[in-house]
């Protein structure tokens, strides 16, 4: 899969967490929804974190392409 690919998926995913986020903000509290706000947090964390070392990767390869 290449780079711009695994960005893509990233940011896909990342948005399908937000959405469920935001879904589940309306919902009644209860231990299900904290268990589900916590999931997704850690989930959406750890997509960021993998979308901007996927970002950091496609700049560095950019500015080789640039030097070569």
């Amino acid at each position: 899969m290449n780079l711009q690919t695994q960005i893509s998926k990233t940011e896909a995913n990342i948005a399908f967490f937000e959405a469920r986020f935001a879904l589940i903000e309306h919902q009644p509290d209860s231990i299900y929804k904290q268990a589900q706000l916590k999931a997704y947090q850690a989930m959406h964390k750890q997509l960021s974190d993998q979308l901007e070392e996927l970002h950091i990767k496609q700049k560095a390869l950019r500015s080789r392409k640039k030097s070569s």
